[in-house]
């Protein structure tokens, strides 16, 4: 630096997380259910979700970018009460 001063950057990564499902019709999603689903919790796209279904080079952690868009496959069964 100009002035001869040290600085020192401390940063911290918290991630992401999946925040809303793709699917191809809202009518057949089950795995939630409705009453604990918001607005813009699903996005009904039946193109993105052939896409998606359709796509290779899952990661080990099941992500993916699809059109500049990051996704993570995941197991919704497992969210069912």
């Amino acid at each position: 630096m100009t002035a001869g001063q040290k600085v020192t950057w401390d940063c911290v990564w918290f991630g992401s997380n999946p925040q809303v499902v793709v699917v191809p019709s809202a009518n057949d999603y089950t795995a939630v259910d409705e009453s604990m689903l918001k607005n813009g919790d699903i996005i009904e796209n039946s193109s993105l979700y052939s896409k998606q279904q359709n796509a290779t080079g899952w990661n080990s952690n099941n992500d993916i970018t699809v059109d500049g868009y990051k996704y993570r496959r995941m197991n919704l069964k497992v969210l069912q009460l």
